[in-house]
């Protein structure tokens, strides 16, 4: 089945890496936890599959599943279920709060979530965010980069740097906003993700394209209409 798919770019390739350190290592600079270095050069997908199935609690979770998931699929045919993604998770929690529409499909980016949620130094922002500015540099082409770095072994302290810096926060983020989503947004947290794994499993898959944000603001509109008709009758029937 993964060689359905079209290959997913080396950046969606590095994102399957580093949300894999997160959800086996626990990353968290809280706890002093170190991240976690998962090569997927030389683990097996067979491998990855059942480190990835492990149980854990908080459950297994990403920042945006969509192209970790389509490089999983593609590169080892694993198929991510009973995931959390931690963009729709501050989407829900954001709603729960009323303070976004969430029938907009606006979701808010990693570096958008670090800087407003998390209780960081300025230090500690500005640290995180060289290094995510350092690491593209050396795998963007537009910014002179190589996009076979990844491939070079060993690999680049940038690159490393990159990675680590994609997952240190992600505990902290999963903790914030697990506290902030009201019950009756639950199923539509479980019920987006599934659906933002399914999509990146399909042959026309885009890492990057267009397509992908209309699909998903198409789909939130129409989840979200589901769930208002559904308070709607409950509210009829408590009368």
């Amino acid at each position: 089945m993964a060689s359905k798919l079209s290959k997913v770019n080396v950046e969606a390739a590095l994102s399957s890496i580093s949300s894999l350190t997160a959800a086996i290592g626990r990353a968290s600079l809280e706890t002093g936890n170190p991240v976690i270095w998962v090569d997927t050069q030389k683990a097996m997908g067979n491998a990855l599959d059942k480190m990835i199935a492990l149980p854990r609690s908080p459950p297994l979770f990403f920042f945006d599943a969509s192209n970790d998931s389509a490089a999983l699929f593609c590169q080892y045919g694993i198929q991510l279920r009973g995931v959390m993604d931690l963009q729709l998770m501050e989407l829900a929690a954001a709603r729960s709060r009323g303070s976004r529409l969430i029938e907009t499909g606006i979701v808010s980016g990693l570096a958008t979530c670090i800087e407003r949620d998390l209780d960081l130094s300025p230090a500690e922002k500005q640290t995180w965010a060289e290094g995510k500015k350092k690491g593209y540099a050396l795998f963007c082409p537009d910014k002179g980069g190589d996009q076979q770095a990844f491939n070079q072994r060993p690999l680049a302290q940038e690159l490393m740097d990159y990675c680590a810096a994609d997952v240190r926060y992600l505990p902290g983020l999963w903790t914030v906003y697990n506290g902030r989503i009201a019950a009756c947004w639950r199923p539509w947290l479980r019920s987006a993700t599934e659906s933002r794994i399914r999509e990146s499993q399909i042959v026309t898959y885009s890492p990057r394209g267009r397509g992908k944000e209309d699909r998903r603001k198409r789909r939130v509109e129409r989840e979200q209409a589901g769930i208002r008709k559904r308070k709607d009758r409950d509210h009829l029937n408590s009368l």
